[in-house]
C-alpha cells in the first residue's frame, strides 16, 4: 500500500486541491496522512475544516512513498517553515515523489530542490520559481526526476492522477 503526507497549510488552504487529490488517492487505497503546521484543526480558504494527523515536525521520510503540498494562500508561510524545508529536501534526497500544486511549488523552490528543473506554478508564483532557478513550463502538470508540480485548481485531478501514475510505474 503506498502511504502519502499530503501537506496542508494550517489556514487558508485551497479546498478543491486537497478534496481533488485527497478523493483520488482514497480510490486508490492509499494510506493518506494529513499533515499541517500542527497536529488539529486546519481551515480551507472558504471555512472548510479538517484534521491534521501530523505535525510538519514529526514526519519520517522513510515512512511515505510521496510528500504532496496542496496550495492555497496559507501554503505561502510554510516556505518560512524549516520542518517543511527540512521535510522536502529530505524527501528529495531519498528520491520521494515531493509534489506541489498551485502556489506551493514555491515551498519547493524555497528549499532549492527546483534548481535548474522543469516546473509550473499559479500565476503568483512564476516570478519566484524563475528566480529561485527553475524553468518554467506553461503547463497544467510538470514532471521532471522526482518533482511533480502542478498549476491550479483546474489541474489538481490531472496533478492527483500524475503522482498516482508515477507512484504505479515506481512499483518494479
Amino acid at each position: 500500500m503506498k502511504r502519502i503526507a499530503l501537506v496542508v497549510a494550517q489556514n487558508e488552504f485551497n479546498e478543491q486541491e486537497y478534496e481533488d487529490v485527497f478523493d483520488a488517492f482514497e480510490a486508490e487505497d492509499f494510506n493518506i496522512s494529513v499533515v499541517s503546521e500542527s497536529v488539529g484543526q486546519a481551515v480551507g480558504k472558504n471555512g472548510k475544516i479538517i484534521n491534521a494527523d501530523f505535525s510538519l515536525g514529526s514526519i519520517i521520510v522513510g515512512n511515505y512513498d510521496a510528500i504532496v503540498f496542496i496550495g492555497g494562500h496559507g501554503a505561502r508561510e510554510l516556505v518560512h517553515n524549516s520542518s517543511a524545508m527540512h521535510l522536502i529536501k529530505d524527501a528529495y534526497s531519498q528520491n520521494k515523489i515531493v509534489a506541489a500544486i498551485c502556489i506551493a511549488p514555491i515551498i519547493l523552490a524555497f528549499a532549492g530542490i527546483l534548481e535548474g528543473k522543469k516546473a509550473t506554478v499559479s500565476s503568483g508564483g512564476v516570478d519566484i520559481l524563475v528566480n529561485k532557478g527553475a524553468e518554467y513550463v506553461d503547463r497544467d502538470v510538470v514532471v521532471d526526476g522526482n518533482i511533480i508540480t502542478g498549476s491550479g485548481p483546474d489541474a489538481s485531478i490531472d496533478f492527483a492522477n500524475k503522482i498516482i501514475e508515477e507512484l504505479q510505474n515506481g512499483e518494479s
